[in-house]
Order: structure tokens, then sequence, then C-alpha cells
């Protein structure tokens, strides 16, 4: 059960029976994030790019342009921006985008590196020039402290302060008092992969491997992130997306954010027509 590792080529391009994914894959990430920008800039018409090159990257980019262009069908990607996972020095990539004065950008840039980036972007006025929107998750703004630029466009999968309800804030509670520490998606998305597991074992009442992925498919579970089901076709979660833009938050030692939506994930995935003709080309037989 895939909760941290998000490609989408987990369950569409190499799909197996033995995958189930219950974090917001690539294409349902980058979908929700990219409506969510083009509802802060209906007007913006060019874009740059900046996303880690890898796997990850590649797919959440290529799925900003395709629902970009659904969106602005004279959008124009001025630049594409591809540093490597765990670039030290964003310079040059900085000084690139700003000289090509888009619109807005979208990046899938995350943990050490959207830190990295952010602290680098500061002196150069970038946040205050330049609409933008990345993966600032708890750790994210845990790290950069007051440095979180606050109004700067946010995605993320599941942090506690994204989705506070009673059932999430119950377990927020019981992991502060074990951990003495905010639990962020990564925390969220694995126990809610242990009871969902807990629960497909109940309902096929044996650990045998293939009762259970049976017993998974189109699954309903009430999760810490809200109820979702497992697609039967693909055993993609439709699990929600979450954007906002960064604030202070005096309830909190460090930013959270403000302007919250919750896109559940039945609204952005793949379509069931489209990921058969990935199948297709890929060779899945389903």
């Amino acid at each position: 059960i895939s909760t941290i590792a998000n490609t989408e080529g987990q369950t569409v391009d190499k799909f197996t029976p033995y995958i189930f994914q219950i974090v917001p894959n690539t294409y349902m990430e980058a979908t929700a994030a990219t409506r969510y920008m083009n509802k802060k800039y209906p007007n913006a018409k060019k874009f740059c790019t900046i996303e880690q090159d890898y796997e990850y990257g590649r797919r959440e980019q290529a799925a900003f342009i395709e629902e970009i262009k659904k969106l602005v069908p004279d959008a124009e990607i001025l630049y594409e921006a591809w540093p490597k996972l765990g670039e030290k020095d964003y310079t040059s990539f900085i000084t690139a985008i700003m000289a090509k004065k888009p619109d807005a950008v979208h990046s899938s840039l995350f943990g050490s590196d959207i830190v990295a980036f952010t602290k680098q972007a500061i002196p150069y006025g970038f946040f205050e020039k330049t609409p933008f929107i990345a993966l600032y998750d708890l750790p994210a703004l845990v790290s950069l402290g007051g440095d979180a630029p606050e109004g700067v466009m946010a995605f993320g999968r599941g942090c506690f302060f994204m989705d506070p309800n009673p059932k999430m804030m119950e377990f927020v509670k019981k992991y502060r008092t074990a951990h003495g520490a905010y639990p962020d998606s990564w925390a969220v998305q694995n126990y809610d992969a242990v009871y969902l597991l807990k629960t497909a074992v109940e309902k096929a009442k044996t650990t045998d491997t293939e009762a259970v992925i049976k017993a998974l498919e189109g699954i309903k579970f009430d999760s810490l992130r809200g109820p979702f089901t497992i697609r039967p076709l693909d055993h993609m979660g439709s699990v929600p997306c979450y954007q906002g833009t960064i604030t202070a938050d005096p309830a909190y030692p460090f930013k959270t954010w403000k302007d919250i939506t919750r896109v559940q994930g039945d609204q952005v995935w793949r379509s069931e027509p489209s990921v058969r003709e990935v199948w297709k080309k890929t060779g899945v037989v389903r």
C-alpha cells in the first residue's frame, strides 16, 4: 500500500494487482494544484516550471502542462527548469525564471529542495514578483520558520492542518503525546495504510494475499482524511488533494495555510478510458 511514493506509474503504466496507492498520485496532485493556481490567477497565460529531474518531477510537470492547456488553451510554457534532486544552488534557475517574467510558476520541489530554493529566492524578491505554487507541507514550513513566504500558494497530501476534522485532531492529540510533535502527511498516510489493511483483512477474514486484494478492491474506508474508496480498475484511492496559501498562524509555532481547498481524488484522477489507453501502450492486460 503506497503512502509516500506517488508516481502514477505504480497504478497506470506499470500496473500490478499487488500495489494499492493511497497517496494522491502525480496526475491527481498536479491537476488539482493547477486548477487552484488557475482560480487564483485566471488571467495567467505565460508559465515557467521548476521540477526535480526524476520520475516525480517529470510526471508532475507533464500533468501540469496537460491541465493548464485545457484551462488556458493559449497557455505558453516559457521555460522549464530541471534541477537535480538535492540541488544546493538554485541561483541560475531563479534568475532565469525571473528574466522570463512569467504570469505564474508551477513547481513540485519539496523537502530540503523547496527549503533551499525558498531561502535563495527571497533576496531576489521572487515571491513578491512571481505567483508560485509548490509542495509546502509541514516539514518544509517547520524548516523555513519565519522565512516561509506568506501568500504563496501551496499544495500537500494531508498534514493535520490541511484537514482538521474531528478524527484527524484526535490523532494529532495522540501523536503529540507519543512523539512531542505534530503529524505531517507522511504520518497521516501511513496510519491510514495500516488501518486500511486491517479493515481489508477483517473483511476477507484471512491474511491470504489474493483474498485481501479482492477485499481491498472497491472498499470504502473512513480515513483521517475523510472517506475514500479504492477504484477496482487500477487500485487508486480516491484520496483528497489539498491546496492553500501560506499564512502566519497564532495557534502554532510555524506557519500553516489559509484559503484551503480539498479536492476529492475522483474529481482529478485519470478517467477509466484514459487509463485503458495508457495500458494499451504499455502492455498491461487487465
